[in-house]
Order: structure tokens, then C-alpha cells, then sequence
């Protein structure tokens, strides 16, 4: 698992700019953009990917935040987020 753990990670970009508000040090807003199966350095051929590969890529990346998220996604990516959350919530992962 930690092998798993250490993978995901190396595929995930991570920017931390702080979020406007009265004092700009007390809130920073970390963004997490990992690469889904089939994007960055993954090149599988896109006929051995499927749509559960996204769901569980998230989960991964979940699994290793310890803070509170908030999913953004935009077409599939959002897809993928809503399934990826309503598979945590429900304590499939």
C-alpha cells in the first residue's frame, strides 16, 4: 500500500497559493491536480482504461489528503469526482 501511496503522490501536482481574505497568511488553499489514467506519464493504450480507473485514481489521492476537500471537475473529470465522492461517502473505499 505504501508503494501505492508514494506513486500516486509522485503523479499529483500540488500548488499552494494563499486564498484572499482579511489577512492572506491565515487561509491557504492547497490545489491537487493529479494526472487521471491515461494523462501525464501513464501510456497505456486509452482501450485498456476505463472509467473506474479515474474513480479509484481519485480515491487514491484522497485517501493520502488528511485535510478537507472540495472536488472540482470539469466533463469527465467532474464525473469522476461525483463518483469518487459518493463511493467514500458511502465507505466503498
Amino acid at each position: 500500500m505504501k508503494a501505492a501511496v508514494l506513486e500516486a503522490l509522485e503523479k499529483v501536482t500540488i500548488i499552494e497559493k494563499p486564498k484572499p481574505a482579511i489577512n492572506p497568511k491565515e487561509v491557504l488553499v492547497k490545489v491537487v491536480a493529479p494526472y487521471l489514467s491515461g494523462h501525464g506519464n501513464d501510456k497505456r493504450p486509452i482501450s485498456e482504461i476505463s472509467f473506474n480507473d479515474y474513480i479509484d485514481k481519485v480515491c487514491q489521492v484522497l485517501d493520502i489528503l488528511a485535510d478537507p476537500v472540495m472536488l472540482v471537475g470539469h466533463s469527465m473529470g467532474g464525473r469522476g469526482c461525483h463518483h469518487a465522492s459518493c463511493r467514500i461517502s458511502a465507505g466503498e473505499d
